[in-house]
């Protein structure tokens, strides 16, 4: 599929990881209430991180120049 070409090594590295933990609970492994919560609180930050990320892109002013674009959060980029 073309669409794991485009992404980062991160991601594919937290896919990975996914579906091993997927995999175990699968086979009768079962999660305690402490991963679980981790589990939980990791996904909720990183989305909540990814959002608030997005959100600023949004807010991102272009110049005339197509190479140009300034973030009031990062400067020129």
């Amino acid at each position: 599929m073309d669409v794991f070409k485009e992404l980062s090594m991160d991601v594919r590295q937290l896919i990975s990881i996914n579906e091993k933990l997927h995999s175990s609970v699968l086979r009768g492994n079962t999660l305690k209430h402490d991963e679980i919560e981790i589990v939980r609180h990791c996904a909720k930050e990183l989305l909540d991180l990814a959002e608030r990320t997005s959100e600023r892109e949004k807010v991102a002013y272009r110049s005339s120049s197509t190479d140009l674009v300034i973030n009031h959060d990062r400067g020129l980029g």
